[in-house]
């Protein structure tokens, strides 16, 4: 992996006050450590950081920092903190590396070609793990690792043992699943008839209870009749009697 450089000037004030007053002057506080070593801040001018951390050059891009005169040193950027809504850099983390010992990193994984189980079986491709952890040199860091897919199937996947590793060790467990591809997802719809039997059963519950319901009957109204009734016989007795 070839290296890019970077400029750095050393921060003697630090604080969250000191931090706010860089990032107005157009530079971005910083951090660099190592084993063994005591942190030193500093600080990176905006657009030379922004140039080499979107410059396509991998999230694990060698760096020469040289801070003010000093000897450059082979960096790499461990931390970089971002503010959540504006994406403004706040704070860089930057680890020292010897290039003669090992360093655990993480790395991307990419998916290269279209499953056939997705292209011909209407498939799903799954992309479960995104990075990986390997062991290696710090020149030897890959910007990323290819797996190819193009033959897989329904059910079929790849796992991390798949993966190429030549100048690195892969640190994951090897069964893990990096991609599959699993079978489309089928909507089940009614059988025909189900819904007509289930509404032809409401409405014949619906219209036998419509034949068996009656006027409710009122007993304040029933007793007015067996009263009115009562009278009426009464009144006929004495009629009847008078006329004799």
């Amino acid at each position: 992996m070839s290296s890019v450089s970077l400029t750095a000037k050393k921060r003697h004030d630090i604080g969250k006050g000191a931090a706010r007053k860089a990032r107005a002057a157009g530079h971005i506080p910083g951090v660099l450590y190592g084993p063994g070593e005591e942190p030193q801040p500093l600080q990176v001018s905006v657009p030379d950081f922004m140039k080499i951390y979107h410059g396509g050059h991998g999230e694990n891009v060698l760096v020469d920092l040289t801070i003010d005169s000093d000897e450059p040193k082979t960096v790499l950027f461990r931390e970089v903190q971002r503010d959540p809504v504006s994406e403004e850099v706040l704070h860089v983390d930057f680890y020292h590396v010897s290039l003669t010992t090992l360093i655990k990193v993480h790395v991307p994984v990419r998916l290269k070609g279209i499953p056939d189980g997705v292209k011909n079986a209407g498939g799903i491709l799954q992309h479960v793990m995104r990075e990986v952890e390997i062991e290696c040199l710090p020149a030897d860091i890959p910007d990323h690792l290819s797996i190819e897919v193009s033959e897989l199937a329904i059910h079929d996947a790849v796992h991390i043992s798949d993966l190429p590793a030549t100048n690195w060790k892969l640190m994951d467990d090897l069964s893990r699943t990096v991609a599959s591809v699993i079978p489309p997802v089928v909507s089940q719809e009614p059988e025909p008839g189900e819904g007509e039997e289930v509404e032809v059963e409401a409405e014949a519950v619906a219209e036998g209870e419509g034949e068996e319901a009656t006027e409710p009957e009122r007993i304040g109204e029933k007793e007015a009749e067996g009263e009115a009734g009562a009278k009426g016989t009464k009144k006929e007795k004495k009629e009847k009697r008078e006329s004799k």
